[in-house]
């Protein structure tokens, strides 16, 4: 028996088209990864994303908490004064990310979602963008040095945009798409070939692997206790709105057509303060 679709023999015509209509079910699903320290948090997330009818499955990978000692704590490139308990915090955060691309690469995925535990869902999930991209973070500028000392002005659509890293960059891990498998093995590569690693949010915007955002973020911060000083986490705050302003430029929205066609051009400012204005390419 040879099949008229594929030209392979073994199976009919009707087993390839049953196979390619999964395929395509699957090119319209997510399939996310959610890193948390233990089953309550985990199913917190599945029954926050519930609602979701475009999921196809959900994976609990268990955050790192590493034992702190001297050899591990070398491995981070970071200020001289960073204390060690915050060195072993984000080196378990990069080891919990290394954990979610090495089940991306194992399981084959497509459409992949990595959810930290401190992510909310803030809009209903869209059918899944064409390319890697955050999904919510904070937009700082080019160096974090310029944080509250530089305005930044951007132009957002609705739905993917890009990330310019001469004018921005994006910080926090908390939600990241990663279309392909080869996408997720580009970013495990680049976790683990070098000697020392910085902190996982600087180290990708070093890296620009993931030169997309989406617009609005789908996912915020939640507030939070710190894991490592048991005190309050307002990293929530920068993460509304990726952390601007919510202001329009000219204070009104202004139409045009967007990459998603819809029919508003928002057009939304960062404001990090008074001293200048980047606006160079």
């Amino acid at each position: 028996m040879v099949c008229s679709i594929c030209n392979s023999s073994g199976h009919n015509k009707r087993t390839c088209i049953n196979k390619l209509q999964n395929t395509r079910i699957l090119e319209e699903k997510y399939t996310v990864y959610v890193i948390c320290k233990d089953t309550d948090i985990f199913n917190e997330k599945v029954n926050m994303l519930k609602e979701a009818n475009n999921i196809d499955t959900i994976y609990h990978i268990e955050a790192q908490y590493l034992k702190e000692n001297e050899r591990i704590c070398n491995k981070l490139k970071t200020r001289y004064n960073t204390s060690k308990p915050k060195i072993i915090s984000k080196l378990g955060c990069i080891a919990s990310h290394k954990n979610a691309l090495l089940s991306i690469d194992n399981n084959q995925t497509i459409n992949n979602l990595i959810l930290e535990e401190d992510s909310i869902l803030n809009y209903e999930l869209p059918d899944p963008p064409e390319e890697s991209c955050y999904m919510g973070g904070w937009i700082c500028p080019p160096k974090v040095s310029y944080i509250n000392k530089i305005k930044i002005k951007l132009d957002t659509t609705v739905g993917l945009n890009d990330i310019n890293y001469k004018k921005f960059n994006i910080l926090m891990t908390h939600a990241l798409f990663i279309k392909t498998t080869r996408k997720a093995k580009n970013l495990l590569l680049s976790t683990i070939l070098p000697d020392k690693i910085k902190n996982y949010d600087i180290h990708l915007k070093e890296q620009k692997i993931i030169d997309k955002f989406y617009y609005p973020p789908l996912f915020i911060q939640s507030k939070h206790i710190s894991d490592i000083d048991k005190k309050n986490n307002n990293n929530h705050k920068y993460s509304i709105n990726y952390g601007l302003s919510g202001e329009t430029i000219s204070g009104e929205t202004i139409s045009g057509e967007t990459k998603s066609g819809e029919e508003t051009l928002l057009r939304r400012r960062c404001d990090f303060g008074l001293l200048e204005t980047l606006e160079r390419e």
